[in-house]
């Protein structure tokens, strides 16, 4: 199983695939209790799919709490006045564990939308800002999210990661010369390996900014969707399956799958964890 030596970039991932495999089928997850009434940590709560997964457990009624870095951007975008710890945002980096432990005390369940994110040159290249390359964000960040989760009393991690982690070198792996999704794997290996805490992992193709609702919903195992299917899904959607995921503790534990949708009627959400635990 790789380790923190593979942080060098352009190691080859097709070993961390393989243990992800293993790790994926064979896991026995921790038992992911009810929500009740603990609130749920959203991390990277105003990006763009973690927005949206905020709004959908808010929507429902279930408690919750933003993990953000910009309390400027949270009062744009969260509906909040102060934005502050008694409104149940927090300012901090999944960087630094010392930020993380009180956002995490007392929670149920962390959603993981905290993700790498590069910044676009003039001359049309891409790089990752330093500080938050995807070894530092995806991976160890996860890490830490994961360990601040258990120390807060948490026993359900929900990761939005990506599709296309069986593929290396990618043109995605490849952005910024980073291997993106090398270290999507790594964080995905690292939150199955984690005891005491169970893992639902959400895999996404690529992400549309539509209204969500109004297409089919597909799982797959893999990256082995069959040959001509649509590799577009809505970050709405994304959010929704989500924000189930988080809901339904008992039914998502210890899933992985990736997700994307097609033209037909609206998919039931329970229906569709159903289908992703009948992949494995």
């Amino acid at each position: 199983i790789a380790g923190r030596g593979h942080l060098a970039p352009g190691m080859p991932p097709h070993s961390a695939q393989l243990a992800l495999a293993i790790v994926a089928s064979l896991a026995a997850p921790a038992s992911a209790q009810a929500l009740g009434d603990a609130p749920v940590l959203v991390t990277g709560a105003t990006g763009r799919t973690g927005l949206l997964v905020y709004a959908a457990l808010r929507d429902a009624g279930v408690p919750v709490r933003a993990l953000v870095r910009d309390r400027a951007k949270a009062r744009r975008l969260l509906n909040c006045t102060a934005c502050d710890e008694a409104e149940g945002v927090f300012l901090g980096d999944v960087t630094k564990p010392e930020d993380l432990s009180a956002p995490c005390a007392g929670t149920s369940a962390v959603a993981v939308a905290a993700a790498s994110s590069p910044v676009r040159l003039a001359n049309g290249s891409w790089v990752f800002p330093p500080g938050g390359s995807p070894g530092e964000v995806d991976w160890l960040g996860l890490e830490h999210q994961v360990a601040a989760a258990r120390r807060g009393g948490a026993k359900h991690v929900v990761l939005v990661s990506s599709a296309g982690t069986t593929v290396p070198d990618s043109p995605l792996d490849l952005l910024g010369g980073a291997h993106v999704l090398f270290y999507k794997s790594q964080a995905e290996l690292s939150l199955f390996s984690a005891n005491g805490i169970a893992g639902t992992v959400v895999k996404p193709t690529g992400l549309t900014d539509g209204p969500g609702g109004r297409k089919q919903l597909v799982v797959g195992r893999n990256d082995g969707f069959p040959h001509g299917t649509p590799m577009t899904v809505d970050r709405a959607d994304v959010a929704a399956v989500v924000a189930a995921a988080v809901r339904r503790p008992a039914l998502s534990a210890g899933l992985r799958f990736d997700l994307t949708s097609r033209a037909g009627s609206p998919s039931d959400l329970g229906d569709l964890l159903e289908a992703a635990r009948r992949l494995w």
